[in-house]
């Protein structure tokens, strides 16, 4: 995972609550800069223990081949393809649906030269206080693994605003209501 340093150096003033129970953990979070594009993202493994870890490192993995290399930008896009890669590491298919081992993920991609946010969400929401007004943003309500009837990933895209500020969150809550004490990754895009 990235450092406090690096994520500080892309996305600026932010707050960060993380807790793992161990070194290595389910629960993870994400930062890249491409250009004026800046990858934000949290994400909660499926599988409790080394399999939940597992799928961490393998997400973590996953999403530099599809950013970094790949250059695909669009979030919803880097969903599908991680989907697409996640079932092929694991040998999961359609016609055999057997484990949950997958990835729930809150993705935003920050353009800083159009003033936009666009998120793409796995069952992961995006809690925005953009233009002095807070905004849930809910995911697709799909995991990041095999199912039997799968559709695309879809993203929302939001113009943002001096001082606007994102919560992502790795795990409960998803209200409005309790998002106030419960802040996993904030940022002030002020």
């Amino acid at each position: 995972m990235p450092g406090h340093q690096h994520l500080e150096d892309i996305i600026g003033n932010f707050t960060l609550l993380y807790l793992p129970k161990d070194v290595v953990s389910r629960d993870f979070y994400w930062g890249h800069q491409n250009n004026e594009n800046v990858f934000i993202a949290v994400g909660d493994c499926t599988g409790r223990g080394v399999p939940g870890d597992f799928m961490s490192v393998l997400s973590i993995s996953l999403l530099n081949e599809v950013i970094k290399w790949k250059q695909i930008l669009q979030p919803a896009e880097i969903l599908n393809e991680l989907r697409k890669l996640i079932m092929l590491s694991l040998k999961q298919n359609t016609d055999r649906i057997g484990g949950s081992d997958g990835l729930e993920l809150a993705l935003c991609r920050i353009d800083k030269s159009n003033n936009q946010l666009v998120f793409a969400g796995s069952q992961r929401p995006l809690f925005i206080v953009n233009n002095h007004t807070l905004t849930g943003i809910q995911p697709d309500k799909m995991s990041i693994f095999a199912y039997v009837t799968m559709k695309d990933f879809s993203e929302t895209i939001v113009e943002i605003f001096g001082g606007a500020c994102l919560c992502l969150q790795m795990g409960s809550p998803t209200s409005l209501e309790e998002i106030a004490t419960n802040v996993t990754l904030s940022n002030n895009l002020g």
